[in-house]
């Protein structure tokens, strides 16, 4: 098989419900090597094992349906390019990539509120849940770095090193600031309605520049006729009619810019607004059920609140912390809620 076969049949596998975890195992019982190479083409330095991280990296890259970003010193430059794979298999395969963060198919003995949400500050990984029996038969519940797993990574030296949170805290710490904020909701909703006013008040404020990028535009064309009536009249030679071209083009591809600009703005503001509407009828219901879902601890809806409220997780370990200091900070970043920062495995929070 060769290589571009080979990746063709990971996406396949991908996009029919297999997993990176699983992709990166099986790659290693196969022994594929795991070279990369530079744009030029000269071999990089290879690892010794597949890793998960890598194979999404792999499924992510936009380059293999066609479309390779080059990232300069003037920023993304995009260029059309062969493809391996076609675009709906493409999303296919991302999309169930996605699928398997938020909800592994793995068999599990206990649901993860957060999972999906949490990432590593040091390698960049998901967390995930891991559940530890104590020699007393005692079970501990945690949320770990995917890169600390032993069956992905035999080798202790190409472990992460991050630490380990206590998934039963930072579960009820985030459900405490949502049951708060769906409890009383208005500073926060109020806050984002008048961030959403003046979002639409500058979105007015933007037809109007619009309207005249585009009469700016219709001016350039008729600015292009007139050089050209010049040029056959003989009033311009070639370089002068060439010269005032040149900048009406650079003034034409500014003006497009605008209104793209603009059209951009007008799509965000249009997309917080049904995210706003949205969160607001939701939480409307919640306030009419919230003892209903904590007695019987719904935790699918649970799922649905902090998905809409909750931004990411991240977790920042902190090397050769002595013992009895802090050793990692958990960062909560709400999307009404001021940013949170939770301390040392403790319930104490600090509004930043």
């Amino acid at each position: 098989m060769t290589e571009a076969a080979l990746v063709q049949d990971l996406f396949r596998r991908l996009a029919q419900g297999s997993s990176a975890i699983g992709e990166a195992q099986r790659f290693n019982a196969l022994g594929i090597p795991t070279t990369r190479y530079h744009g030029n083409g000269t071999a990089r330095k290879a690892g010794k094992r597949w890793y998960p991280v890598r194979i999404a990296q792999i499924i992510a890259n936009t380059a293999y349906k066609g479309l390779h970003t080059y990232q300069s010193a003037y920023g993304a430059i995009e260029r059309q390019v062969p493809p391996l794979v076609e675009s709906a298999l493409w999303e296919q395969a991302n999309a169930q990539l996605q699928r398997n963060r938020k909800l592994p198919k793995r068999n599990r003995t206990r649901e993860y509120l957060l999972c999906g949400l949490i990432t590593c500050g040091r390698c960049g990984a998901s967390y995930v849940g891991q559940i530890v029996t104590r020699p007393s038969g005692k079970l501990n519940v945690y949320y770990r770095c995917g890169n600390r797993g032993t069956p992905i990574h035999p080798a202790r030296e190409d472990r992460c090193l991050s630490k380990i949170v206590d998934a039963t805290w930072l579960e009820q710490t985030v459900w405490e600031d949502c049951r708060a904020f769906i409890l009383n909701p208005g500073e926060a909703l109020g806050e984002a309605q008048r961030q959403l006013q003046e979002r639409l008040r500058q979105t007015a404020h933007m037809d109007q520049e619009r309207v005249a990028s585009l009469h700016a535009l219709a001016e350039k064309a008729h600015e292009r006729e007139r050089i050209m009536t010049l040029f056959r009249r003989g009033r311009l030679n070639l370089a002068e009619a060439e010269t005032q071209l040149d900048d009406i083009a650079r003034e034409e591809a500014d003006l497009r810019q605008q209104c793209s600009a603009i059209d951009a703005q007008k799509a965000l503001a249009d997309t917080y607004a049904a995210y706003l509407t949205g969160a607001s009828r939701m939480l409307q219901r919640l306030q009419e059920r919230l003892t209903e879902v904590e007695q019987t601890d719904a935790q699918t809806t649970k799922r649905q609140v902090v998905e809409m409220l909750v931004q990411d997780i991240r977790i920042d370990t902190h090397d050769g912390a002595p013992r009895g200091s802090t050793p990692c900070t958990v960062t909560v970043r709400y999307a009404f809620i001021p940013e949170r920062v939770a301390v040392n495995g403790r319930a104490r929070t600090v509004t930043l």
